[in-house]
């Protein structure tokens, strides 16, 4: 756990590791995603909370990652990094000021919880029907007043 220190990401030498499985940057001014995160073969968790990133570029190729959590954040769900992730069971992005999703979203074939809590969402693409997988919804305090009916089948 390397919460709440004063780390920027252009700082952060990351050498290649086969062990780590959960890395939590939550609380830094990170201002991106670190490089070289990808060196971290078994990572399976990535906490970002509240570290200034706009963008997840360089997540795409964390390739084990299972969970991420991008919390308190300005950024976006970019469509390229998000289906790269071929095992992605849990995203959390509560508190991201997001006022749309993309449609690309409901490609996640392996998503099991999808947390949008204390945004500004007042829809839903029609595509999270084809979340096939997902077990758990979060969209409190958002300004949604109806789900795409595909969700439900």
């Amino acid at each position: 756990d390397l919460s709440n220190n004063q780390l920027k990401a252009k700082y952060l030498k990351i050498r290649k590791n086969t062990t780590i499985k959960q890395l939590t940057l939550s609380g830094n001014p990170l201002g991106k995603v670190p490089r070289r995160l990808h060196r971290l073969k078994g990572l399976e968790l990535v906490k970002l909370t509240n570290t200034q990133i706009s963008r997840l570029k360089g997540l795409e190729r964390v390739k084990s990652l299972k969970n991420l959590v991008l919390n308190n954040n300005v950024v976006f769900p970019e469509p390229n990094v998000l289906l790269a992730l071929p095992h992605l069971e849990e995203l959390s992005m509560r508190k991201c000021h997001l006022v749309a999703l993309p449609d690309e979203i409901g490609r996640m074939p392996t998503l099991k919880k999808l947390i949008l809590a204390e945004n500004h969402l007042e829809t839903l693409p029609s595509t999270f029907g084809e979340l096939k997988r997902l077990e758990s919804l979060s969209l409190y305090k958002n300004k949604v007043n109806t789900l795409p009916s595909t969700l439900f089948q």
